[in-house]
């Protein structure tokens, strides 16, 4: 499961799916809402955000013998509310797992 950070509460809706493409590879296909939280109207909280648009995130990784350690890459493309496509970064991505007794100290 991947997540997506830096999204307001009320958009925070996602899909993931992700399929075996060989051994210990796969290829996560994502679907979120990009929220840019320094832009929007300003409360006493401060800024409210303002809706980007959708985002595609598309990532190939692999799992290390033993299956506790991933490597890979990723692509994103960002389009506007529109559907006006506005960047397309890559880069390189790398996590372990995480189990359900997995302690917080650990990751934070």
């Amino acid at each position: 499961m991947t997540n997506s950070g830096v999204r307001a509460p009320i958009q925070a809706t996602s899909a993931l799916a992700y399929g075996k493409v060989g051994p210990n590879k796969y290829l996560l296909n994502h679907f979120g809402i990009s929220w840019d939280p320094t832009k929007g109207p300003v409360g006493p909280a401060g800024p409210a955000g303002k809706l980007i648009g959708p985002a595609r995130i598309q990532a190939g990784v692999t799992l290390e013998p033993g299956g506790q350690h991933f490597t890979g890459s990723f692509m994103i493309d960002q389009h506007d509310e529109a559907g006006n496509h506005l960047m397309h970064p890559e880069g390189t991505l790398n996590g372990d797992r995480m189990a359900v007794n997995t302690p917080e100290s650990s990751i934070f």
